[in-house]
C-alpha cells in the first residue's frame, strides 16, 4: 500500500493524511477490541471458577442434608417400632 500510496496520492497528499488517519483508528479500535476480549476472557474463566465452586459447596450441603434427614427417619422408624412392640 505504502508504494501505491506514493504514486496515488502524489496530487493530494492530504488523501495519505486521511488514509493514515483512519488506519491509526482502525488499529486503536482492533487493539481495544482484543483488550476487551482478553479482559472478558479472564472474567469467564473466574465465573466459571466461583461457579463450580458454588455447585461444590451446594453439593456438600445436600449430601449434609441428605445424611441428617436418614438420620431423622431412621430415628422415627426405631421409635415407631418401640411403640408398637
Amino acid at each position: 500500500m505504502r508504494v501505491l500510496a506514493g504514486t496515488i496520492f502524489k496530487k493530494n497528499p492530504g488523501s495519505l493524511a486521511v488514509v493514515q488517519l483512519n488506519e491509526q483508528n482502525y488499529n486503536q479500535e482492533k487493539y481495544a477490541l482484543q483488550r476487551e476480549v482478553e479482559l472478558r476472557s479472564r472474567m469467564l474463566e473466574s465465573l466459571s471458577c466461583e461457579c463450580e465452586t458454588v455447585k461444590q459447596q451446594q453439593k456438600t450441603q445436600l449430601e449434609q442434608l441428605e445424611m441428617q434427614l436418614n438420620r431423622s427417619h431412621r430415628r422415627e422408624v426405631s421409635g415407631l417400632k418401640n411403640k408398637n412392640p
